[in-house]
């Protein structure tokens, strides 16, 4: 088994430290706001950032060395309105908030990381010139000390502020916020903050593989869910609806730590083309893993699901992420691979519960 994806996710139910390398260079700083239309101009047209910022302002300080490479204490602050009508958000990101709880969209916590890293684009890439190019997307490798305070919706009136903190060679760590208006006297209230650690390099994130052997995981388990019973219990719809099967998932009332579930899916075309833009094409980006990790979580509450349903009454059966400890990313995943999703229960407080999850290919 080669093991593509860790991470250590608290969901709500019904890292590593780099120290900046290198030679002391006089610093320079520089003040600008970017309209939209020079932020869309900027940007690639396939990208699912022109999609997020469609309506965004930025604010940015770049402190950069004599070589233009941006310094600790730089940063970039994008003011937007996510929009009401997802009808207007032609292309994927209208899809994904379709996808996510149909009839009530939220924007997934998952996609709220994303947008911090898309924010960070601006500080990177235009340490060295001003907008006149197109500007080089990131690729997250690691997600840590991640909260989601507060559910965001559509026709939230937000501010996503990233700074950088630190750097080693290419590998650039930032702590992101954002903040939605929530008075006619522009009180702002965070609903999410984290830090992550993004690269501007075209190659794999440079982790090695790790073989692993696991005698729960076998290619020819015969799933306990099937697809269409994965339907019945998630909320989501594609492209947002992530799992195919399940192979395992506690079976009793009251949950231990250590109490697992299983799932699998295969990778497919709608994943790759969340954000057409990644380095190589057609990878499955680093915050829909995370979702996967997520939905592969939620079935914890299968069993009580289904003595719900069997008793007469309707299940309604919400689960929302509300952070990430930590997340690394080992392999590029691409268009039809079969993964194995794994989801460990390691502590259940009031409604609140932490797993430890991977996402592995057999």
């Amino acid at each position: 088994m080669i093991q593509a994806f860790k991470s250590m996710l608290i969901i709500l139910l019904l890292t590593r430290p780099l120290a900046y390398a290198g030679e002391c260079l006089p610093a320079v700083e520089s003040k600008s706001i970017l309209s939209a239309q020079e932020i869309l101009n900027a940007l690639s047209p396939r990208s699912l950032s022109v999609w997020m910022l469609s309506n965004a302002t930025i604010e940015r300080k770049i402190i950069s060395d004599s070589q233009g490479v941006a310094q600790p204490g730089s940063y970039a602050i994008a003011k937007m309105v996510i929009n009401r009508n997802l009808e207007e958000l032609k292309g994927t990101f209208g899809s994904l908030l379709q996808g996510h709880f149909p009839g009530n969209p939220v924007v997934p916590g998952v996609i709220q990381a994303k947008m911090m890293a898309q924010v960070a684009t601006f500080v990177l890439n235009l340490a060295k010139s001003e907008v006149g190019g197109k500007v080089k997307p990131v690729r997250i490798l690691e997600l840590g000390g991640f909260r989601f305070n507060e559910p965001l919706y559509p026709g939230a009136h937000i501010n996503i502020r990233v700074e950088l903190l630190r750097s080693e060679e290419s590998n650039m760590v930032f702590k992101g916020t954002i903040e939605q208006d929530i008075s006619l006297e522009s009180k702002m209230e965070k609903v999410a903050t984290g830090e992550f650690t993004v690269s501007l390099e075209r190659s794999d994130p440079g982790f090695k593989s790790i073989n692993l052997v696991d005698s729960l995981i076998l290619g020819t388990e015969r799933p306990l869910l099937t697809r269409d019973q994965v339907r019945e219990f998630l909320p989501h719809r594609d492209p947002l609806l992530l799992i195919d099967t399940v192979l395992s998932y506690p079976q009793k009332e009251k949950l231990v730590k250590g109490d697992r579930i299983v799932a699998e899916l295969t990778t497919t075309q709608d994943m790759l083309v969340m954000d057409k833009s990644d380095f190589h094409q057609g990878v499955v980006p680093a915050d829909i893993q995370v979702e996967i990790m997520a939905q592969a979580s939620a079935f914890v509450l299968y069993n009580q699901f289904q003595n719900i349903r069997n008793s007469g009454q309707d299940p309604q059966v919400k689960v929302l992420l509300t952070g990430i400890k930590s997340a690394q990313f080992f392999e590029s995943l691409i268009a039809g691979q079969r993964l194995i999703v794994s989801s460990e229960v390691v502590n259940s407080k009031r409604g609140m519960m932490t797993f430890d999850a991977d996402i592995r290919l057999p």
